[in-house]
């Protein structure tokens, strides 16, 4: 059996450029990219698609003592990895590297043209053989218009120069420009969704690579192996059936929006109910009022704030209006005067989230016993807020407690004393 190092090795020696990397590496593809650019070429190895790739990097790792990827080799010897390419392609010494190796391909060079009859043969041969001749550009299409230059005379080199246009050498992908091919993909890609992900384990049944992987590399439970035989044409029916979801939406329906900045409402009609020009006016009577666009989005963002205000609570948000809620609250707060667990006046109140009124040390002694309301047995879910209206009720009726209090010792001291009051005036 050949080991992962004897593969290696056998495969750096018999070919001039390989790449070692991984699928989903950008270095690697940078790496791929400035090679492709400058037309050489490679064998590209990619350890996370092949069998024992694994072994492999350990074996590249032994040889070269570098783990990571992509990891290059010219001419059976590593050059190392991204940043190493990149340096020798700014130094220039890449593209020499390569050409010692035949990994590019070497430029054609023009056959030697026959002289054309009547050519004079003096420019060719003689002392001013080297040199360049003076020429004059030839019109090539005498219809054209102003075909001829008025400028001085030209050398041929800078003639054929100006002629010359060298490419970019860019792999751009291809662009479209608002054609009927349009997507909309608003919903999970087509590789990575439910039936992709079906596609591809009914692929791996049928090939085998299911059972070999067996074991070794777990790709999550849509990659087990299913022993039931499926064709790729019930995946089309699962749409009907329902038995594979979620079902792959519809790409290509676009939606437009228009903006009417200018409605053309007359104004004589909308402001007095009349108009001279009758049935006849090219505007629209109408003496409606219509919201605007930045209206309506502060009043839908006041309702989602008191929504997301009666969630936090534990309240149901859609239950009734906020005015419905301050009347019946506000009733409540009347009608309950003290905790109906203790039969006491209010310690700390707190409120349920069906309305109801109690102690704070009440309602967390009735909680350890049942979670629902002590009145109307509705469930709470734990949830108590503070009840602010009965607690500022509860202070000031202490607070007035407390002057009571005073004005009862400063009597109680008046009657023991006779009623008289020793005041010491101090200079």
């Amino acid at each position: 059996m050949v080991s992962a190092k004897e593969t290696v090795e056998a495969k750096i020696s018999s070919t001039p450029v390989v790449v070692y990397s991984k699928s989903y590496c950008p270095y690697c593809a940078k790496t791929k990219t400035l090679l492709t650019q400058l037309g050489a070429k490679y064998d590209v190895v990619e350890l996370d698609q092949i069998n024992g790739g694994s072994e492999q990097q350990d074996a590249l790792e032994q040889i070269t003592g570098q783990s990571t990827v992509p990891n290059v080799f010219v001419g059976g010897k590593s050059i190392g990895g991204n940043s190493d390419v990149q340096k020798l392609h700014k130094a220039g010494n890449l593209e020499s590297l390569l050409e010692q190796n035949g990994a590019l391909a070497k430029p054609k060079k023009n056959k030697r043209r026959r002289v054309a009859e009547g050519e004079d043969e003096q420019h060719t041969s003689g002392p001013n053989a080297g040199e360049d001749v003076p020429v004059v550009p030839v019109a090539s299409d005498r219809r054209a218009i102003n075909t001829f230059s008025t400028g001085g005379v030209k050398k041929a080199k800078n003639v054929v120069q100006t002629q010359l246009i060298e490419s970019e050498r860019e792999i751009v992908p291809q662009q479209y420009a608002g054609d009927a091919t349009y997507e909309t993909q608003i919903d999970t890609e087509k590789d990575r969704d439910a039936r992709a992900v079906m596609e591809r384990s009914i692929k791996a049944n049928q090939d085998g690579s299911a059972d070999a992987d067996s074991g070794k590399v777990y790709r999550g439970q849509a990659a087990y192996k299913s022993y039931i035989t499926k064709k790729e044409s019930q995946i089309g029916m699962n749409k009907y059936t329902g038995t594979q979801g979620p079902i792959r939406a519809q790409t290509w329906a676009r939606a437009i929006s228009r903006f009417d900045y200018q409605p053309d409402v007359c104004k004589d009609y909308k402001e007095t109910g009349f108009c001279g020009y009758g049935d006849s006016c090219k505007f629209l009577h109408d003496r409606g009022d219509y919201k605007s666009g930045w209206q309506i989005e502060k009043e839908y963002a006041e309702k989602e704030k008191k929504r997301q205000k009666r969630l936090q609570e534990g309240r149901d948000p859609d239950e009734e209006s906020e005015d419905e809620d301050k009347a019946a609250t506000k009733k409540k707060e009347n009608e309950q005067f003290a905790c109906t667990i203790c039969r006491g006046p209010f310690r700390n109140a707190v409120e349920t989230i069906c309305g109801h009124f109690f102690c704070e040390s009440c309602a967390l002694k009735n909680f350890k016993k049942t979670s629902r309301c002590f009145n109307c047995k509705k469930q709470t879910n734990g949830v108590f807020n503070a009840a602010e209206k009965l607690r500022a009720k509860e202070r000031e009726q202490r607070e007035n407690d407390k002057l009571t209090d005073a004005e009862s010792t400063v009597d109680a001291s008046d009657s023991a004393g006779g009623g008289w009051t020793k005041v010491v005036e101090s200079s």
